[in-house]
């Protein structure tokens, strides 16, 4: 009889010491999507507007005010969208690849100096003029976290405080297939490499 009873204490210990270790998978995934959005907007932080103005410049003279500029951008970049499902690299260590269009961005910042005269350094006017190709931007980052994501009941909806220096975090490993985030990407504004046609030289008539 005892030899059963210790059977069987055996068994529920085997049975319940997995839940105990059992990792969160959806906080995990949460962590690695606010990291991607982290990285998005040190991706667009170093952005020069109008007038010299950095979009950081831009978040950091609005934050905190009537018109909160890191909120209203930091709710632009968690409608980011997820590019593939999560992927993970072990039991508790994933990656979230998340993409969004300069246009959505755009409008944002746009909104921010709009709304915010007295504390934009930039003006709405000149602002809405350098953003007129935003509409061909794409930016591009991926998340990491390595099952360290806080318990359920102390994760928050509100915005995490950005990077005071943006892009100093380290890259986590290149998503297959590419290179890792990708930057901004739109036409060129440089000058054009395109052959030019020839002059058409017009023979003078005699006299």
């Amino acid at each position: 009889m005892l030899r059963w009873t210790i059977a069987i204490f055996l068994l529920i210990g085997a049975a319940a010491a997995p839940v105990g270790a059992q990792i969160d998978r959806r906080a995990v995934v949460e962590s690695a999507t606010a990291d991607a959005v982290n990285r998005l907007y040190a991706q667009i932080a170093p952005e020069v507007l109008a007038q010299g103005v950095t979009v950081k410049q831009l978040i950091d003279a609005t934050d905190g005010q009537e018109v909160n500029g890191r909120e209203i951008l930091w709710t632009t970049l968690q409608r980011a969208e997820q590019i593939g499902g999560p992927r993970w690299i072990d039991e508790g260590s994933c990656q979230v690849k998340l993409s969004i269009g300069g246009a959505p961005v755009a409008s944002a910042l746009s909104k921010i100096a709009v709304s915010d005269p007295y504390h934009s350094p930039v003006d709405a006017g000149a602002l809405q003029w350098a953003l007129r190709d935003w509409n061909q931007k794409t930016f591009t980052a991926t998340g990491s976290s390595n099952g360290l994501a806080p318990p359920a009941e102390t994760r928050t909806t509100a915005p995490p405080p950005w990077p005071t220096d943006p892009g100093t975090a380290p890259a986590p490993p290149p998503w297959p297939g590419d290179s890792g985030d990708q930057p901004a990407t739109a036409p060129s504004s440089g000058p054009s490499t395109r052959p030019q046609p020839a002059a058409l030289i017009i023979p003078r008539p005699p006299d």
